[in-house]
């Protein structure tokens, strides 16, 4: 994408939001990668969250106006949108970036989305390509959620909303731009309780509350670490629980405000009683599941391969074993399993 020259003073402000905790080897790229933006009109606001290794020290060596550095007592992973929130409020650009402490950008990523939300009004969220990284910086893989051969793919909030009933596809969080006030129309970040991530649930909440662009852009935007002691990789089971939970929780946030968006799926109800049940079999609630999962199987509009786990998780009721869990890691760990889904157009 080309960028025409524009009075600087017309691009709004990006506020960007950078959690740390206990990223003494990777905290000092990611600032680094801030400061080489092409793009000048940002702002860092870095929150550790009671790290116990020398990241706060390094971070502090950053004499940059730009960065605003916050210590506080440790949160975890279950109070993340504690920490985004703070931030958010903090924020005082009209538009909001993500970058995790272990994460980084290319030189540009702030130029070409800021540019993209200065040309068209209407858009209310936008990512990118990310590529995985493991903990040396070497690439593994690049990540595009989107197949296309356009450079940028809109997408209403509608047509989100949809896809994102099936998978997160809003995703690598570092290639994320959004709109400061469509975020404090939600009520900012979401995380139902006891999950382990917050952006799933949100970009969710976003999709059926607002009225706008998500927008693709097919090029490199950020670049997303792995290691062995990332929550993605080792916390598996409970990023296995938290995606149940978080339906349960949408469904709930729906109802509480009664959203028209609701009808985007007819088949949101039976979408419901399954994630209910599942949340109970992952609790070893086996009574209560075994009723929603007999729900389940009467129900009409659940689409066949949530009858088959419908089935299974019933027959685990009886048992009083996860067999879903043991089925969820056989494909993830298939050799025919692709790393990530994809949306054609």
């Amino acid at each position: 994408m080309e960028l025409r020259e524009i009075d600087k003073v017309t691009i709004p402000l990006v506020s960007i939001i950078t959690p740390t905790f206990n990223h003494r080897l990777y905290i000092a790229e990611a600032i680094t990668s801030v400061i080489e933006q092409t793009f000048e009109d940002w702002e860092l606001i870095i929150i550790d969250d009671g790290s116990f290794d020398n990241t706060p020290e390094i971070v502090k060596k950053f004499q940059n106006p730009k960065i605003h550095f916050y210590q506080q007592e440790h949160k975890g992973i279950y109070r993340l949108s504690e920490i985004y929130n703070f931030a958010l409020d903090l924020a005082k650009g009209e538009l909001i970036a993500i970058l995790e402490g272990d994460d980084k950008w290319p030189q540009n990523k702030l130029e070409k989305q800021a540019y993209l939300f200065h040309e068209d009004p209407e858009i209310i969220f936008s990512w990118g390509q990310g590529e995985i990284i493991d903990s040396q910086g070497r690439k593994i893989t690049r990540m595009a959620t989107v197949q296309s051969a356009d450079l940028r793919v809109d997408f209403s909030d509608r047509e989100t909303l949809q896809i994102l009933y099936r998978f997160n596809f809003l995703t690598p969080t570092s290639t994320v731009m959004v709109r400061k006030s469509a975020l404090k129309n939600i009520g900012g970040f979401h995380q139902p309780p006891g999950t382990v991530f917050l952006d799933y649930p949100t970009w969710l909440i976003l999709a059926a509350h607002s009225k706008g662009k998500f927008t693709f852009l097919n090029t490199l935007l950020g670049y997303w670490r792995t290691s062995q002691t990332q929550v993605t990789v080792s916390r598996a089971k409970e990023m296995y629980i938290s995606h149940d939970k978080v339906f349960v929780y949408f469904y709930q946030h729906l109802q509480d405000l009664q959203s028209q968006q609701a009808s985007y799926d007819s088949d949101l109800e039976a979408n419901f009683q399954f994630y209910k049940a599942r949340v109970f079999l992952d609790e070893k609630n086996w009574p209560k599941a075994r009723v929603n999962f007999l729900k389940c199987l009467s129900n009409k509009g659940l689409k066949n391969r949530q009858k088959i786990f419908s089935a299974i998780g019933l027959l685990s009721s009886f048992l009083k074993i996860d067999l879903i869990s043991f089925a969820r890691w056989i494909k993830r760990n298939s050799p025919f399993a692709f790393s990530h889904e994809r949306i054609k157009r």
